[in-house]
């Protein structure tokens, strides 16, 4: 009962390759995603600056 439990980790089955496909291919997406949510923000602070600049210069 003194001997500790040795957790294989061999026994994983999973190969490095296809873990590494999965991360880039995760990485690349949320990347694109990014990309998307940037571009939106600016196209709708764009147009919201170009909307509320007449009632600034108002003021």
């Amino acid at each position: 009962m003194s001997d500790p439990v040795r957790v294989k980790i061999v026994d994983v089955k999973i190969p490095l390759t296809s873990v590494m496909v999965l991360v880039i291919k995760f990485s690349f997406c949320l990347a694109l995603w990014a990309a998307l949510m940037a571009g939106l923000a600016f196209v709708v602070l764009t147009l919201l600056g170009n909307a509320l600049a007449p009632i600034f210069s108002n003021l």
